[in-house]
């Protein structure tokens, strides 16, 4: 009875310890929970006091921090950036970086803050200085653009009709050598065409070399730069309309009719090789167009009469 008594005893006894130790920790928990909620809304209140500063302020803030809270903070930082900021972490890293080493003296940062501080105090170009930055760069594009193209076509197609045929170039071939001649002959405009365009009356934009480099005023001179060269060689292309179609392909028939090398040709052998010519015509229909001409079966044209037949002749086919 007695062991009994004790073994109940003990049981009540452990029984109270283990509700005790399960009340102890429902209250550290409790306790925990209120310390976490206390320092999340401390936290948040930190937050919002520091959305509500002026980057001054911050600035003074994290100048009076000791050095191992900085450097917790910008680790803390860097850990919380998602993938754009880190991106943008990166392309500034890059830029103080200058020799390129993987780490940034304290000339390099200081050479980077100065950069900075630099273009902050630079005052914004107004909308009329980039309008006429704008104008100035566009308009000698135009002149490099026309004369690159214009000259580039008339050299290509003259090299192209004139020697091409003897020496059996390419189309390409043609039109690379006509771009040598444009460039060739480029280098020696190039100032032509600066002070021809400055003789048009464009004013000054007023912008200082601070601003000059500034993204916006870049990023105009770019576009404007596109954009005038790309007026400049739609209006070279203008020669493109005064050639005759079919010159080149007429050139290698007529060199297989000229059998006797003399640069002419008659209208029997024309009629004959009907068959040669870049485009479907009858040997008939090819005699009557002939003749309807004033031309004889015995009458000889040369080569520039020869394709103004052959165009007209194209021209009047169904």
């Amino acid at each position: 009875m007695k062991q009994m008594h004790t073994g109940v005893g003990r049981l009540i006894q452990g029984g109270a310890q283990l509700c005790l130790r399960a009340t102890v920790r429902r209250g550290h928990w409790h306790a925990r929970l209120s310390h976490d909620m206390k320092n999340y809304k401390q936290t948040v209140d930190f937050g919002r006091k520091l959305d509500a500063m002026r980057a001054e302020d911050l600035q003074r803030l994290f100048k009076a921090m000791p050095t191992a809270a900085k450097t917790k903070v910008v680790a803390a930082l860097s850990g919380s950036l998602g993938a754009e900021e880190r991106m943008q972490a990166e392309r500034a890293f890059a830029s103080m970086d200058l020799n390129k080493d993987g780490v940034i003296c304290q000339k390099e940062f200081a050479a980077w803050h100065s950069s900075v501080n630099a273009a902050a105090s630079v005052e914004a170009p107004t909308a009329r200085q980039l309008m006429v930055l704008g104008m100035r760069h566009a308009v000698p594009m135009i002149g490099f653009g026309f004369a690159d193209n214009f000259i580039m076509i008339m050299a290509g197609e003259s090299i192209d009709s004139v020697i091409g045929t003897s020496f059996r170039l390419s189309t390409m071939a043609a039109a690379g050598l006509g771009n040598l001649c444009s460039d060739v002959v480029g280098l020696g405009l190039s100032n032509t065409i600066e002070a021809m365009a400055s003789k048009i009356g464009i004013p000054e934009s007023g912008l200082s070399p601070e601003q000059l480099v500034l993204p916006q005023c870049r990023r105009v001179m770019a576009l404007a730069s596109i954009l005038g060269i790309t007026i400049g060689c739609l209006i070279g292309m203008a020669p493109l309309a005064m050639f005759e179609p079919n010159r080149k392909e007429l050139g290698k028939v007529f060199q297989l009719m000229d059998l006797n090398k003399d640069d002419k040709v008659t209208c029997s052998e024309i009629t004959k090789s009907h068959q040669r010519l870049p485009f479907q015509v009858t040997q008939a229909a090819l005699e009557e167009f002939l003749h309807s001409k004033g031309y004889a079966d015995d009458d000889a044209v040369d080569f520039d009469d020869f394709c103004a037949l052959m165009n007209d002749l194209e021209r009047q086919l169904p």
